[in-house]
This record gives C-alpha cells, sequence and structure tokens, in this order.
C-alpha cells in the first residue's frame, strides 16, 4: 500500500507545478471521490483545476470540453480511455492514475495502475490516503465510500464479513444518483463530497437532492419490472442472469443484488446487437483474469475491471459460447482457490 501511496504522491507533486490542469474521471462513486480527494490535495496548494466527469461511449463530449480549455496539463482518474480518446490525449501532457488491471496501450502516455504493484484496492482509497500524506484530515470517509460502492473493501481496513449486505440500503442514494443520472449526477456527488467532512453529512446533502428523488423513484419501478433467468452452479457458487426486461440502468441492478448476498455472478443484458455483461465476485476468485482472457480469446469481446468487479461488452451473437468458456475459466480459478485454501488450513 505504502509504495502505491508514495508514487501517487510523488505524480501528484508533479501535477501541482502545471498550470491550466484539466482532471477527468469516471462518473462512479470511486471516480468521484478519487477525485474530491485530489480537488483538496489543489485546494490546498492553491491551484485551481477543472473537473470532468467521463463516461464510455460519450468520450467525444468530454475531449469537446478539454479543446475548449486548452489545457497545459491533463489527469485521468479511475478511467480507462477508449483507443479514440488515448490517441486525442496524445496530443497533451496527460497522466493516467488508475486501479485497474494493467493496459499495455496506455503506457504511450504517463501511466500508473496500483493492479502492476498487487494492489486491489479502489483507486479512492488510495487517493485519500494520498491526501492525508499531504497534511489534510478527514479523509477516511471518502475512502470507505468509493472503496464500498466499487467493491474493494477486502483488501482495506474497512472489511467486516457482511459488510456490503448490512451498508448497501444505507449507501444506496450515493450510487442511485451516478447511476440513473450518470455524469450529470456525477457532478453533484463531486460538489456533495467537496463541501462535506464525514459521510452522515454528505448522505443528507444526497438525500436532499431532486435528482436523488426521481432515481429512487425510477429504480424503485423499474426494480419492480424486472425479470430475468437464473442458472446456478452450486459448486461453484456462481449464478448467471440473463436480464430479459430492458433494464436501462444495468449498473446499480447489479450492484443492489450482488451486494446483498455472497458468490459471484454474471449479468448479460441482451441490447439487440451487442449482449452488456457484468461480472461481480466476493469470494477470492480474481474476475480480472478471467475477463482478460475472454477479451484476447474472443475478437468481438471487450472487458475489464479489477479481481473484485468487471465489465464487458459482445459485439455478435456469441454469448453462450463465451458464458461457457467463463465458466470453464472460473471453474479452474476455483479449483485453484479451493487447493490455496486448504493448503493454508493444514499449514
Amino acid at each position: 500500500m505504502q509504495k502505491t501511496i508514495k508514487i501517487i504522491k510523488e505524480k501528484i507533486e508533479k501535477i501541482i507545478d502545471a498550470e491550466n490542469i484539466v482532471v477527468v474521471y469516471h462518473y462512479d462513486i470511486d471516480g468521484c471521490a478519487s477525485a474530491s480527494s485530489l480537488w483538496r490535495i489543489m485546494q490546498k496548494n492553491h491551484k485551481e483545476c477543472t473537473f470532468i466527469p467521463a463516461e464510455r461511449g460519450f468520450e467525444q463530449i468530454v475531449m469537446n470540453q478539454i479543446k475548449e480549455q486548452n489545457p497545459t496539463k491533463i489527469v485521468l482518474l479511475d478511467y480507462v480511455p477508449s483507443e479514440e480518446f488515448l490517441d486525442f490525449l496524445k496530443n497533451y501532457d496527460c497522466e493516467i492514475i488508475d486501479h485497474h488491471q494493467h493496459e499495455e496501450r496506455l503506457e504511450t502516455v504517463s501511466y500508473f495502475t496500483s493492479s502492476d504493484l498487487g494492489e486491489s484496492a479502489a483507486l479512492s482509497y488510495f487517493m485519500a490516503k494520498t491526501a492525508e500524506e499531504f497534511g489534510l484530515k478527514d479523509m477516511e470517509w471518502l475512502a470507505y465510500l468509493g472503496s464500498f460502492w466499487d467493491r474493494c473493501m477486502e483488501s482495506t481496513e474497512f472489511y467486516k464479513k457482511g459488510v456490503y449486505q448490512e451498508k448497501v440500503e444505507e449507501l444506496l442514494p450515493f450510487n442511485l444518483v451516478v447511476s440513473m443520472t450518470q455524469t450529470k449526477g456525477s457532478k453533484q456527488i463531486f460538489e456533495v463530497m467537496n463541501t462535506s467532512t464525514e459521510l452522515g453529512e454528505a448522505l443528507e446533502k444526497v438525500k436532499a437532492l431532486e435528482a436523488y428523488s426521481r432515481a429512487r423513484e425510477l429504480f424503485d419501478e423499474e426494480l419492480r419490472g424486472i425479470q430475468f433467468s437464473k442458472k446456478s452452479y452450486s459448486d461453484l457458487n456462481l449464478d448467471i442472469y440473463w436480464v430479459k426486461t430492458r433494464f436501462k440502468h444495468i449498473r446499480i441492478y447489479v450492484d443492489y443484488i450482488t451486494f446483498s448476498k455472497d458468490g459471484s455472478f454474471v449479468f448479460v443484458l441482451d441490447e439487440t446487437t451487442r449482449f452488456k455483461f457484468s461480472f461481480r465476485t466476493t469470494i477470492g476468485v480474481d474476475i480480472s483474469k478471467i475477463v482478460h482472457s475472454l477479451s484476447e480469446e474472443f475478437k468481438e469481446f471487450r472487458g475489464g475491471g479489477h479481481k473484485y468487479a468487471c465489465g464487458g461488452l459482445l459485439l455478435n451473437d456469441n454469448a453462450e459460447e463465451l458464458l461457457d468458456r467463463f465458466v470453464s475459466l472460473y471453474r479452474e480459478a476455483h479449483k485453484q482457490l479451493d487447493l490455496e485454501t486448504d493448503k493454508n488450513e493444514h499449514q
């Protein structure tokens, strides 16, 4: 952990020296919390920055916003850019700070991911700890919130058995706002984080947002209407859900379901011309390695993420074949996990 924090601190020290800085962050809770930690660091050092939330599939909007700012420095937090966006970033002095699985193509710009050091914590965890190195206090709640919704608490001091099930309803308002309204809601959550000093205060501010009221109503309506088929592999503690409903906000639904139970889960959303996948686990199998293997074996599949949570997109109709291969790779990883557990228990 300390090596990652040291590297991020050194990178931020160089960023502080730049002028006209634009920070692009992933619109989810981990991205917002990471950006809020950097915002605090910049404020402490009397540096003004432009912060822009980004969502995959809408990067042209972000590129247009960057052009308007004409920055001398661009920082990406918790965000893996598309090939098109990456080509755009090569024209600038760009720094990527991330925690997802290493992608070699990003080495064309200055790129650091904590996964290279074997770390599986959320980026917001590292950013909050780095902010403390800059003398900032009361940062723990940001690390906690980002780690929770990125399902990365297992590698932190916050984790305890049942924490996801225990806290999912209480902390749901944060995720509802960003998941149901994307970058618009992300800006509001970012502002709430910047003006709050503890979790309870931030939660009350989120509940007071009009965006939350609308998101809650829409979520409850869609949740009542959701339909899916499920195939379970009890020996692997694995459930695969085929979502039949045209459920627009699949990510929040996936989080809500998987945070309420232990195991591994795959959600498949049929969008007619493509299939969207969400992969989640709580039992120690490294999902990111499996998804990376799928990306190499299936040319029309793109996927990635981190140890406990990944996403993917399949641009043909081979979903059944891909799932069969996933189960095969998962079975191998699960068997290896059982062997390591037995070995540890007998030492």
